[in-house]
Formats: structure tokens, sequence, C-alpha cells
């Protein structure tokens, strides 16, 4: 499945992988996983949504999941939210344009995307993650400080810890 959802007035795209054996009377684990690249692939004759996330060239995360499957384990529910760099970024730097829009996008993902997907999807409230890579990886970082009772683990990769240094000093003391 994949679905927008506002946020700050714009529209997010948001694919969704489910078990292959979903049961809405049972609860998943979830994994909120944050990511920039997206691009169009070819799977047979159709155009479907592809990304770096998902598939081989990077993360392969759907196989992953099918290996889990494959070997009895519960993968749980994966929502992918796509993004740009002002959305992942905490704070203003003169040079990247328009950055610093992460509090508002981790309050929005907080108070409005989780609830509502929570509504639609049988998730384990005990069972929550956050990941992300490069700047999504800061963000995924930044929310999990931010709302530490919503997350049980972040997972970061190559996280944009670079990214206004001394500000994270900051928020990280």
């Amino acid at each position: 499945s994949k679905f927008p959802y506002p946020c700050l007035y714009l529209f997010y795209q948001v694919q969704i992988l489910l078990p292959t054996n979903y049961d809405k009377t049972k609860k998943y684990p979830v994994t909120y996983m944050f990511g920039r690249h997206m691009r169009y692939r070819q799977a047979g004759s159709d155009t479907e949504m592809g990304d770096r996330i998902l598939y081989s060239d990077s993360w392969n995360v759907a196989n992953s999941i099918a290996t889990m499957e494959n070997a009895g384990e519960n993968p749980g529910i994966i929502a992918v939210i796509y993004a740009q760099l002002p959305e992942f970024t905490p704070w203003e730097n003169e040079e990247f344009m328009g950055t610093g829009k992460a509090y508002a996008f981790a309050k929005s993902v907080y108070a409005h995307f989780i609830p509502t997907f929570e509504r639609k999807y049988s998730v384990d409230n005990d069972s929550r993650s956050i990941m992300g890579a490069d700047v999504a990886g800061l963000f995924a970082y930044y929310t999990a400080v931010l709302f530490p009772e919503t997350f049980n683990s972040c997972g970061l990769f190559s996280p944009s810890f670079w990214y206004n240094r001394e500000e994270l000093k900051t928020f990280m003391s």
C-alpha cells in the first residue's frame, strides 16, 4: 500500500510493507523508516514505485522481509516515509536553503501520522522503531530523542551528525 498524508501543507509519499500473512486480529511490531531516495523502476510490464530503501540496490528491505518470513520470523509492518532535506534537518543552515523544518515534521509524524496509521493497521504500540540513513538518520535520532516514550528502538545508518555540529552537541547534552 502507499498513500500520501498532509504535513506542513505538503504531501509525502508513504509505502507500507505488510507481512504476507497479515491478519488484522493480531498485533505487529512496526518500523517507521524515513528516506529521501525515491525513483521509479520496472516490475514486469508494470511501472511501480520503487526506491533505494526497499529493493536490492541499497538496503534491500523487501528481500530481508521475505527471508525473515521464510525462516518463520515476524518482520512486522514497515512504513517508509519519504521527505526531503528541509524536513529532516533540525536547524537552519545557510549552506542549505529552506532547512530546519524537522521539529514541525517530527511533531506532525508524532501527533498525526502515527495515530492515523495505527488506527488503520494492527500495530503493537509497545514495539515501535524508527530508522533512517544520512539526513533521515539525523531525523530519526532527533525524533527518538524528542519522543522517547514513542519508540522502543532507533536505527541509524550513517546519520548526518556533521550537519550543524554545534547545535547537535547542544541538543545531545
